[in-house]
C-alpha cells in the first residue's frame, strides 16, 4: 500500500517523524498550485484528463517529486512534456509561494491508478465465479 494514498497520511506516526507539518502543508500547497498552473497552461486536448495525485517534498524544500495521473493520453509522453516545462513551473511556484528557493520539480506518472483498476477487475472476475 502506498502511504501517500491513505486517508490517515497526516495521522501516521512514521510519516510525522520523517516530515514536519510545514513540509506536508507546503507539499499540499504545491500540489494545488501546480494543478491550477498546468490546467491554465495546457488545453485538455494536450493532456487528456489530468490530475496531480501527490507531491513528495524534501525536508529542505529543494526537491519535489510530483506524482500525476492521466487518462486519454500516453502517460510517458505527458511525463516528458511536464519535465520539459518544469523550469517554467518552478519559476511560477517561486512567485506564488514566496519562498527563498523554489523546489526542483520532477514529474512522475503515478501507476497506482492502473493497479487499482486491475485489482477491481480481479475482484469482479472472482465475484462472477462465485
Amino acid at each position: 500500500m502506498n502511504l501517500h494514498k491513505s486517508k490517515d497520511f497526516l495521522n501516521n506516526p512514521i510519516v510525522n517523524q520523517q516530515k514536519s507539518c510545514r513540509v506536508i502543508r507546503l507539499a499540499n500547497q504545491i500540489k494545488k498550485d501546480l494543478n491550477k498552473l498546468i490546467h491554465h497552461k495546457f488545453d485538455k486536448q494536450d493532456l487528456g484528463i489530468f490530475t496531480i495525485s501527490f507531491c513528495d517534498l524534501s525536508a529542505d524544500f529543494s526537491n519535489a517529486k510530483v506524482y500525476f495521473t492521466v487518462i486519454g493520453k500516453d502517460p510517458l509522453e505527458i511525463e516528458i512534456i511536464l519535465n520539459k516545462v518544469s523550469g517554467f513551473m518552478q519559476k511560477k511556484l517561486y512567485k506564488l509561494l514566496h519562498l527563498r528557493k523554489s523546489p526542483v520539480l520532477k514529474f512522475i506518472y503515478d501507476k497506482q491508478y492502473l493497479e487499482n483498476i486491475e485489482i477491481l477487475k480481479l475482484i469482479e472476475k472472482a465475484n462472477q465465479k462465485i
